[in-house]
C-alpha cells in the first residue's frame, strides 16, 4: 500500500476519477463490440490510465487473486509447491498477480522470479515501482545500512517484462521454450482480440508450464465476454 501511495503521489482524486471514467467507457465499448462482432482490439493503457487502474481496480483484484491462489495452490502437494521459483503473469498489468503471489509466503516460500507479459509499457513501469521498492538510506547508521542490504539480497526478487508471448518465444523450438512453475492469466483471455487469439494463447501458456507446475485462469463471471472465454478454452482443451 505504501508503494501504491508513492506511485499515486501528486495526483488529485478528481484527476484519477476522470481517467478511470474514460477507461471504463473504453472497456464497455470494447465489451459491446466483442458481444456483437466477436472481435475487438485489446486496450493499451496510457500512463494516466495505468495510474487510474491502480487507484481504483488493483486492490480489490489483489484480494481476489490471493483467494484464487490459496484455493488453487492448496491442491498442489507441499513439497512440489515449495520448489516453485518462477512465475509468468500474462496480461499482468501493474504486477497485481505477482504481488499477490509474493504475499502468499506460506504457499510459495521459494518464489524468486516473475515475468510480466503485457503490451502496455506504462503498466510495466508501474509494476516496477510497486514490486521493487528502494531502501531509504537517509539518517541510517553504517550497521543498519549493511543489515538492510543483507536482508534485501536474501529476499531479492527478479522482475522481467515482455510485451507479448510471440516475442517471448520468437525463434525458439518447442524444447527451447522457457518454462515457469506458475503461469497466471487473470482477466486477460477476454482482453484478446477474438476467439482464435484466445485459443492460441491458451495453448501456448500451457506449453510454458513447467513439469509439476500450475496454470491458473481467472475471468469475470459477471461479464459475458469473460464467461465466453472460459467456455471456449474448456470446450477445446478439457
Amino acid at each position: 500500500y505504501t508503494r501504491l501511495e508513492e506511485a499515486l503521489q501528486g495526483r488529485k482524486l478528481e484527476q484519477l476519477m476522470n481517467f478511470h471514467d474514460k477507461l471504463s467507457q473504453r472497456q464497455r465499448d470494447r465489451g459491446q463490440a466483442m458481444s456483437t462482432t466477436g472481435e475487438a482490439p485489446p486496450i493499451r493503457y496510457s500512463w494516466k490510465e495505468s495510474l487510474a487502474y491502480a487507484a481504483f481496480d488493483m486492490i480489490p483484484f489483489y484480494g481476489i487473486l490471493r483467494r484464487v491462489y490459496r484455493d488453487s495452490l492448496a491442491r498442489v502437494d507441499e513439497e512440489t509447491r515449495s520448489n516453485y521459483k518462477t512465475m509468468l503473469d500474462f496480461g499482468g498489468g501493474p504486477g497485481t498477480g505477482i504481488l499477490a503471489a509474493r504475499d502468499e509466503k506460506s504457499l510459495l516460500p521459494g518464489l524468486r522470479e516473475g515475468l510480466i507479459v503485457d503490451p502496455s509499457r506504462s503498466m510495466w513501469e508501474l509494476a516496477v515501482k510497486l514490486n521493487l521498492g528502494q531502501i531509504d538510506y537517509r539518517n541510517e547508521s553504517v550497521e543498519d545500512i549493511l543489515q538492510k542490504f543483507r536482508e534485501e539480497r536474501e529476499s531479492s526478487f527478479g522482475l522481467l517484462w515482455c510485451p507479448s508471448l510471440p516475442k517471448l518465444v520468437q525463434g525458439l523450438e518447442s524444447r527451447q521454450m522457457p518454462q515457469y512453475d506458475i503461469v497466471n492469466c487473470s482477466l486477460s483471455l477476454s482482453e484478446l482480440s477474438n476467439a482464435q487469439a484466445q485459443l492460441i494463447t491458451f495453448a501456448l501458456l500451457w506449453r510454458l508450464v513447467a513439469p509439476g507446475g500450475t496454470l491458473i485462469i481467472t475471468e469475470r463471471g459477471d461479464e459475458a465476454i469473460g464467461q465466453q472465454a472460459i467456455q471456449l478454452v474448456r470446450s477445446a482443451f478439457i
